[in-house]
């Protein structure tokens, strides 16, 4: 699976919808353009491309699976939402020919190539355990004092996920630890230091560019001074 060059997705929660909205507009406006669709300012009075909001709303929408073989009720569910992104999880992996298998079954059922990604930020968030390299959390990354060490990392996890078909990592977690303590964070962080954040952030990102895998670096607005897990609370 030939995946898109690697590049930025932006902050957690705005990837997917916010480059594929760029996309939809972009071919709406050349349309426009030649002439055929009007001019919107000309017709506010009533939508009439009713197939281009379905396919913007399909295409900022990610989909989990509930297991490690596509259901023809999971292809149902991406025809009927025309759902771009598919998201990986520790229960869609087994082996890495099943994930081979399930992600070509899906592509071929749709007629398209969907977007992949899943939450690999190294270190204790790993969704595909088994076929990739466990690194160190990031705290020790950090505390080495070495760049080079987060750049190496990087460069391994995009080569191990584009081997799976992985277009998309959730991460890096680029959160700032304070005093306060964060029990949802804590050694997901690089350090205190918002430069050495930064510059391990960006150095990883860069690697991971290097070898064909977009990143989305989180958390926004920033989790490190919550006091309370944001997956069970409101902080």
């Amino acid at each position: 699976r030939q995946g898109p060059p690697g590049q930025v997705w932006g902050v957690h929660g705005r990837t997917l919808g916010t480059f594929l909205h760029a996309r939809v507009a972009l071919r709406t406006k050349a349309k426009i353009a030649a002439g055929s669709v009007p001019d919107l300012a000309r017709r506010s009075d009533r939508i009439d491309d009713v197939t281009e909001i379905a396919d913007l709303v399909g295409e900022r929408l990610t989909i989990g699976l509930p297991g490690p073989t596509l259901s023809d009720a999971d292809i149902r569910l991406f025809r009927d939402t025309r759902a771009a992104g598919l998201i990986l999880y520790r229960r869609n992996f087994e082996t890495p020919e099943g994930l081979a298998t399930m992600l070509d079954r899906l592509d071929s059922a749709l007629g398209r190539r969907v977007l992949v990604s899943t939450d690999h930020e190294g270190g204790r968030i790993v969704m595909i355990g088994r076929g990739t390299t466990i690194f160190p959390d990031n705290l020790a990354v950090g505390t080495a004092g070495e760049e080079a060490f987060a750049a190496r990392q990087g460069l391994i996890e995009a080569r191990e996920m584009r081997r799976h078909g992985v277009d998309l990592t959730l991460g890096p977690c680029l959160d700032v630890l304070t005093d306060r303590y964060s029990p949802n964070i804590g050694i997901r962080s690089y350090g205190k230091d918002p430069k050495l954040v930064s510059r391990y952030g960006v150095a990883r990102i860069r690697a991971q560019m290097r070898g064909g895998l977009s990143a989305c670096p989180k958390h926004f607005p920033g989790k490190g001074h919550s006091p309370l897990d944001g997956d069970l609370n409101l902080p």
